[in-house]
């Protein structure tokens, strides 16, 4: 039963789009909305050439996903670096995405460091995860660790899922952070909620366990259920592992409340 996920989920989420908010870049963004990027392109060159950092932005997007135009990494580093030099947080993540993945641009961890630094420092919560993940990455001292906790905090008071996930297994682990299992629990519950499948996983079983939170095999069962739904190859073993421990009334009120729940969010 003891196979709670204890490693950080180190996912590489994609580049941020970012439709654009001002009345002259209006026109490119309803060519976008309806797939017709060749026309955003045009419509957003001109700004973009006139210094329109929103602009600059999403022609970056376009260069980088080829929507348009020949996708060309190095073409969208540049109209990135443009609108990150003007304080667009998205693009001083996306440079910060670059240097860390070697996008358009030679890999430099300390670049990305600072671009995603000054992204986090508006609040963009993309960019406070990853500076997370560049820490936890590091060599294993504790004061990486630390630092990485401090970065997801941020994240995850924003909503992030995955830098709820993380903080729950350092708290876990007692990495970086004081072990607490109590808090790691609701951490997994927090970024469960938000459609994480590893932490779905993990609260159904430390909920199983009793680990963090007292014994409940229903609860324990409801997600499970819903992190099996969600493609977790782990769970469907765990709650056949589970059922034998329940009663039919347990399993029966487990799989309603797993149904409910995704029913009520399946878009997430």
């Amino acid at each position: 039963m003891h196979n709670l996920t204890r490693s950080i989920f180190a996912i590489t989420l994609f580049l941020t789009f970012a439709l654009p908010a001002l009345a002259d870049v209006d026109l490119g963004a309803e060519a976008f909305n309806r797939g017709d990027f060749k026309t955003a392109f045009r419509e957003w060159l001109p700004d973009a050439e006139q210094g329109n950092s929103m602009a600059q932005f999403n022609l970056g997007v376009l260069y980088f996903t080829g929507r348009g135009v020949e996708k060309d990494f190095e073409e969208a580093f540049l109209w990135f670096s443009l609108s990150a030099d003007q304080g667009n947080a998205s693009a001083q993540f996306n440079i910060g995405k670059a240097y860390s993945r070697g996008l358009g641009v030679s890999r430099n961890r300390a670049e990305a460091i600072g671009w995603y630094r000054l992204a986090a420092d508006q609040g963009h919560a993309d960019a406070q995860y990853h500076l997370g993940l560049l820490f936890a990455s590091m060599e294993s001292v504790s004061e990486n660790f630390s630092r990485a906790a401090r970065w997801y905090l941020l994240a995850a008071a924003q909503g992030h899922a995955m830098a709820q996930f993380n903080l729950g297994v350092l708290y876990l682990n007692g990495t970086g952070v004081g072990q607490n299992p109590q808090q790691a629990a609701e951490y997994f519950r927090l970024a469960a909620e938000r459609g994480a499948d590893k932490a779905q996983f993990n609260l159904g079983l430390m909920y199983a366990m009793g680990v963090g939170v007292e014994e409940n095999f229903m609860l324990a069962y409801k997600w499970l259920s819903i992190a099996a739904d969600r493609g977790h190859d782990e769970a469907v073993n765990r709650m056949n592992l589970i059922e034998d421990m329940m009663t039919a009334m347990e399993i029966s009120q487990g799989k309603q409340r797993a149904e409910d729940w995704l029913e009520q969010n399946r878009n997430r």
